[in-house]
């Protein structure tokens, strides 16, 4: 889909297509970001939305809006987009531009932590872990605690992996997940295996 873009009033209007937007964003040229993508978001482009709604929630290339922003991730959550839904889920844990609702914010985490958002994963499982939005519950926070680890890990993000080892000995300190991420981390790294 190509749209015009008039990145600035009076000027020139020439089309511009979504990856430009998305390439505009990537350089962090939010204003040339916002311009293009806008547009795209309106036309229902779920990666769209969530450019826009980031760019709103971090007043990057525009003025900081929590209300803004919490409208595009919307648009982006009930598109599917996991990112979208996990900033969304903190926005009502916390109240950030919508009414504070942390039964919200956990339905909304829990839908992208299901498919393998590792950030989702790790913030259901310290929801879990607090009781936020559902029931106190060790078990369930260590379950998705572990699962973030090994989703990090299979990004090549060993430090947020080791991060999660140390979140489970926080939350159920001598649990043997624990001991299992770190054979994992260590496997995958070819490291030798060293106790906690």
């Amino acid at each position: 889909m190509v749209l015009l873009a008039c990145t600035f009033p009076g000027t020139i209007c020439e089309a511009a297509n979504v990856s430009d937007g998305h390439a505009a964003f990537t350089r962090k040229d939010y204003t040339q970001a916002m311009a293009i993508l806008k547009p795209f978001a309106e036309q229902d482009d779920v990666q769209a939305q969530l450019k826009v709604g980031f760019m709103y929630f971090y007043g990057e290339g525009v003025d900081q809006d929590y209300r803004k922003a919490s409208f595009w991730l919307s648009r982006a959550a009930a598109g599917g987009n996991p990112i979208a839904q996990t900033m969304l889920s903190r926005m009502y844990l916390y109240g950030w531009g919508v009414e504070q609702d942390s039964a919200r914010a956990f339905t909304l985490c829990k839908s992208a932590a299901r498919n393998g958002y590792a950030d989702a994963q790790a913030h259901l499982g310290i929801l879990y872990a607090e009781g936020l939005g559902v029931g106190k519950n060790t078990s369930a926070a260590v379950d998705w605690l572990y699962k973030a680890g090994i989703s990090y890990l299979t990004t090549a993000n060993r430090e947020m992996a080791l991060s999660m080892v140390d979140v489970i000995r926080e939350v159920s300190p001598d649990n043997f997940m624990i001991y299992r991420l770190l054979n994992e981390i260590y496997e995958e790294t070819g490291e030798n295996h060293r106790e906690p």
